[in-house]
């Protein structure tokens, strides 16, 4: 029933970029920072609405402070964002943004989602982030510094950085860099698509020979499956960790 102008404007929260990630990554091992993660419990309701939100009382819900009255039909206004909220993403970005900016770091001009410190550099993904630090004590201090904060966020320690938005991230011996792999995604890809992996054959090079095209006069496909959402998918693997398979992500796009 929300209408746009009226009850939401901006509908959106910013993500970092995964250049930005694996850029952060490397800087780590370079100079031998710390990197840590957190994660905002419950993000939306934890942040304050910007226009009034009225809402029927759910059901279930019994309201003591006002008599029984069939006559009367009550309704509630919202005064921090619920998950289902037009505006829930934007808010909680806007509220994060300006706590951290109080605390004295400053946006990326390149990724509107890295936050520069002269210490600490903070990557934001909604309401999963990325610390990055010269030391884990700087950042456990930052951390208790956002729940005694005016926004008393409610956030859970994730420790050290080895896994993010379902990418495992495996930081090799000796100082060699990062591996970045999806399995669970890469299971569901498979799995969407009734593919067993036992019966595929392994190939160093995904793409050989001509492009598919998209088949008006070849026969009907045999399985049932989503296309887009499989697509949609193989970008996020392609961008993230599998960047060998960018010739056969255009194709299929």
């Amino acid at each position: 029933m929300q209408q746009w102008g009226i009850d939401f404007w901006e509908i959106y929260a910013l993500v970092v970029n995964w250049i930005s990630v694996r850029f952060l990554l490397i800087l780590s091992e370079i100079l031998g920072l710390d990197t840590q993660a957190i994660d905002f419990v419950l993000a939306f309701p934890q942040a304050k609405l910007n226009v009034p939100v009225y809402m029927f009382v759910p059901a279930g819900m019994k309201l003591t402070r006002i008599p029984d009255d069939a006559n009367h039909m009550y309704i509630l206004k919202l005064e921090w964002s619920l998950y289902g909220l037009e505006q829930g993403s934007a808010n909680w970005y806007d509220m994060l943004k300006k706590a951290l900016e109080d605390q004295g770091f400053r946006e990326s001009s390149l990724d509107p989602c890295v936050f520069l410190m002269k210490d600490m550099i903070i990557l934001v993904y909604v309401d999963d982030c990325i610390l990055v630090g010269e030391n884990g004590l700087m950042i456990a201090d930052f951390i208790e510094s956002l729940k005694k904060g005016p926004e008393n966020f409610i956030s859970t320690y994730e420790g050290k950085l080895d896994k993010y938005l379902g990418v495992d991230i495996k930081q090799e011996q000796e100082g060699n860099g990062f591996t970045l792999t999806q399995p669970f995604l890469i299971e569901r890809i498979l799995q969407a698509a009734d593919i067993d992996l036992h019966m595929t054959n392994s190939r160093s090079k995904p793409v050989v020979g001509s492009l598919l095209s998209k088949g008006i006069d070849g026969p009907e496909r045999k399985h049932d499956w989503k296309y887009w959402t499989l697509t949609g998918m193989l970008g996020y693997l392609q961008q993230t960790s599998q960047p060998e398979i960018s010739m056969a992500m255009h194709s299929c796009a």
